[in-house]
């Protein structure tokens, strides 16, 4: 049975059996700054429901449609194993979908979202503060930082470890067990590449 399954830019259904009982998943689209997903909400969340064992989970463009505030799939996804979940496209997707994972509260989350508004960002908040109690494992450094070098991306950073030297200079020993990115493109500034 397949365990690990890495795919760019390569569209495959979600209805497809071959996903079931995955460990690892890396399903990403280049092409995610460009108009609406014709993935199926119920499509998504039932293959997601089929792979319990995930450990790692990095979707990248490949998010259904966010059913603007009238959510008719309101299950949430036991993924009771995952270590690792990285979500890259618009922000209500992103928020749709996060809203919509049981996950533990060590895994480790990256959320870039791309061109967010305030409402987003004020959605996003409340979620993210339920899925990282403080009284299990509270965070000890934080980087927040803004960036308007080409778009306007702010990303924020937190560790559970602290690993600020005792010259006060910051260098982290390993990767944020929370990282959020959000990037907006100033009016006329043409979409970069994903990852550049």
């Amino acid at each position: 049975m397949l365990r690990r399954l890495y795919l760019k830019d390569v569209f495959v259904s979600w209805s497809a059996p071959f996903l079931r009982g995955l460990t690892y998943l890396h399903f990403e689209e280049d092409n995610y700054y460009s108009g609406e997903s014709q993935i199926r909400d119920s499509d998504f969340f039932r293959a997601l429901e089929m792979m319990p064992a995930l450990e790692t989970l990095y979707l990248a463009g490949v998010l259904p449609p966010s059913p603007g505030g009238c959510n008719t799939d309101n299950r949430a996804v036991r993924l009771p194993h995952l270590r690792s979940l990285t979500l890259i496209s618009e922000a209500p997707q992103c928020l749709h979908v996060f809203k919509q994972l049981d996950i533990p509260s060590s895994c480790w989350v990256r959320i870039q979202c791309v061109d967010p508004d305030d409402q987003d960002l004020n959605d996003f908040l409340p979620r993210l503060c339920r899925q990282f109690p403080a009284t299990v494992d509270p965070f000890h450094t934080l980087s927040f930082v803004y960036d308007s070098h080409d778009d306007i991306t702010i990303g924020l950073k937190l560790w559970r470890a602290s690993s600020v030297a005792t010259s006060g200079v910051f260098r982290p020993l390993q990767h944020p067990d929370l990282l959020s990115k959000t990037e907006w493109r100033p009016a006329g500034n043409p979409a970069r590449a994903a990852g550049n």
